[in-house]
């Protein structure tokens, strides 16, 4: 069913039809319902690009097709440090700046594709870079 939202409920119901005349169909079975919930994240991004400049890193990404895309979420780590998320909220186009940056560390990113539903892709190829 190409229709379904998620968290909605939906009851089915299942009809055998004669495989030449179409027109003839059993009796209907009994009705099973089901609330569906979307637990398929989006592709991951495939290629990550980090081009540096004097105080900024440019972050640009293949976008992922997918119908249900909310956006990226951004990882980076400083000078092989902890992960930390860069962005509260998703963001929409295929790219970021990174202007918290200086020059002497050496920067580390990740993206990960999410959709709608919260659901996030496995982690992109990681990209370095060390702002001039």
């Amino acid at each position: 069913d190409s229709a379904v939202v998620s968290g909605q409920a939906y009851i089915y119901v299942v009809r055998a039809t004669a495989k030449d005349h179409p027109k003839i169909a059993g009796a209907p079975s009994e009705e099973d319902g089901i609330v569906y919930r979307d637990v398929y994240p989006p592709a991951p991004v495939a290629r990550l690009d980090a081009l540096p400049e004097a105080n900024v890193i440019h972050l640009i990404w293949q976008p992922v097709a997918a119908g249900d895309l909310a956006g990226y979420v951004i990882d980076r780590s400083v000078d092989g440090g902890a992960r930390v998320r860069l962005n509260d909220k998703p963001v929409k186009e295929p790219l970021y700046d990174d202007r918290d940056v200086a020059a002497g560390h050496r920067y580390r990113y990740w993206v990960r594709s999410v959709d709608r539903t919260g659901n996030q892709s496995a982690d992109s190829p990681v990209a370095e870079a060390e702002p001039f």
